[in-house]
């Protein structure tokens, strides 16, 4: 024990004293065992990150890899999992070599949960083919459901309304008529109650003004 790499001359000496021929002898000390995953990542909600476990030493090596949590991992034996948490998380991976030399490294995914829903404040619904319509907007695999999209007047009488459709749809967006006529310029607002990827309810809100 303690003893650095390079050539030696064994001896084995019995309890009476006796001692064999020097044999040589080259100790060879393995590299400790090290592993990289990084530091951290950003990713969207809805979005997935592959990670992935750098050696030092060849992956047949390897008897044993365990991912802690496992909650929203691909596989948690493996070295290469896809990642996608639902909220930030730290992931742990611990590496087990044939002569059970190990070592630990940790990953944290953040998770961006900004809200997910955008909607322009001012539409021009006149016909030219450009900003005619007026409809929600959202990142991709943020958005499970939009539940209701409502829009009333400054006096309060519903406008538009649409349920239970995506975003980025311009079929479900609202062309700045009420009861089949088009409305003067004005300032209308819009509520929007939508389902997150994770379940959860949310309730936008917001301003948009009609030009002509």
């Amino acid at each position: 024990a303690g003893l650095d790499e390079g050539w030696y001359s064994i001896i084995v000496q019995d309890a009476l004293g006796c001692e064999s021929e020097a044999v040589d002898a080259y100790i060879d000390i393995p590299d400790p065992l090290v592993i990289e995953i990084g530091a951290q990542v950003t990713i969207l909600q809805g979005e997935s990150q592959q990670l992935q476990v750098l050696l030092n030493v060849p992956e047949d090596q390897v008897q044993e890899v365990i991912w802690t949590p496992s909650l929203g991992l691909s596989c948690i034996d493996c070295l290469d999992p896809i990642a996608s948490p639902l909220s930030t998380t730290i992931y742990q991976v611990e590496v087990i070599l044939f002569g059970d030399c190990r070592t630990l490294d940790e990953v944290e995914i953040v998770v961006d949960e900004r809200p997910a829903i955008y909607a322009p404040n001012i539409f021009s619904p006149d016909g030219d083919g450009d900003n005619d319509l007026f409809y929600l907007f959202a990142r991709p695999g943020n958005i499970r459901n939009i539940k209701s999209f409502l829009v009333f007047s400054r006096w309060g009488e519903t406008v538009f309304s649409y349920y239970n459709f995506q975003p980025n749809d311009p079929a479900f967006g609202w062309n700045g008529n009420f009861r089949g006529q088009p409305l003067n310029p004005a300032v209308f607002v819009w509520y929007a109650e939508v389902e997150l990827i994770d379940g959860r309810i949310e309730l936008f809100k917001g301003d948009v003004t009609i030009v002509r």
